[in-house]
């Protein structure tokens, strides 16, 4: 796949670590798989195929390959994929928090994308989404981490959940010691309720009981919590995987 990074530098920001390494203030990574095209045969490839036998005189075999893989299909089917293999593209959208997280998800999901910036709020990232409707499909799998920097309308939420109403999305919640962090969780955890194909991610939870994980302002985390966030995001992916298969 062709890759392309790019970062726009300065260090500007409505919520900032203390003790965290400097980092861009917005971050695009996005994925272009450009189409298969047909291989030419190789001379050497071209004398490995076998010569045609014209005699009628042999019995042809029995043909069991397509039963075989009949029930190897079936056989997969029934076991759920990793996130990873199971979702034809993931799109992260999010903050300062995301940029945190990037390169963690990064090694996770190796086709991800990834649009996340500095003070980012709600209202921004449904005009953000707006240029990322093609991963409105089935198959498809967004990943939201917003309300680090402040409350929202819940238009606006609505209108950012109804962008992506084929894909499944995930909603992460917020660890940030702000007066907004309660209203911002709850308003995401009813999202999740009334929505099957929303699943929320509770950070906060896992970041409560792991203080070692952030900086000094209580919300962008190092190293290890960025981490231990993507394979929560993971492992709800998984979770959710697992049980839609189970409904069938």
């Amino acid at each position: 796949p062709l890759v392309a990074i790019i970062f726009i530098a300065g260090m500007t920001g409505v919520v900032k670590g203390e003790e965290q390494e400097e980092k861009p203030t917005e971050l695009v990574i996005s994925q272009e798989n450009s189409e298969d095209q047909p291989k030419e045969e190789t001379k050497e490839e071209a004398s490995n195929v076998p010569e045609k036998n014209d005699s009628s005189e042999e019995a042809p075999e029995e043909n069991t390959e397509g039963t075989e893989e009949v029930e190897n299909e079936a056989e997969k089917q029934a076991e759920p994929l990793p996130a990873a293999e199971h979702y034809n593209q993931i799109l992260a959208i999010g903050d300062s928090l995301m940029l945190d997280v990037a390169p963690s998800l990064q090694l996770r999901f190796p086709a991800i994308t990834i649009d996340a910036k500095v003070g980012r709020q709600v209202h921004q990232a449904v005009d953000v989404s707006q240029q990322y409707t093609s991963f409105n499909q089935k198959g498809n799998a967004i990943i939201f981490m917003l309300g680090t920097n402040g409350f929202f309308r819940e238009k606006h939420l609505d209108e950012l959940v109804d962008l992506f109403s084929e894909a499944d999305i995930y909603l992460v919640n917020t660890k940030v010691p702000r007066s907004w962090e309660e209203d911002v969780n709850k308003a995401l955890l009813e999202k999740a309720e009334v929505e099957d194909h929303v699943t929320l991610v509770d950070w906060h939870k896992l970041g409560e009981n792991h203080p070692e994980y952030f900086g000094g302002d209580g919300v962008h985390v190092g190293k290890t919590g960025a981490e231990s966030l993507a394979e929560l995001i993971e492992t709800e992916m998984n979770n959710y995987i697992e049980a839609s298969i189970e409904e069938k």
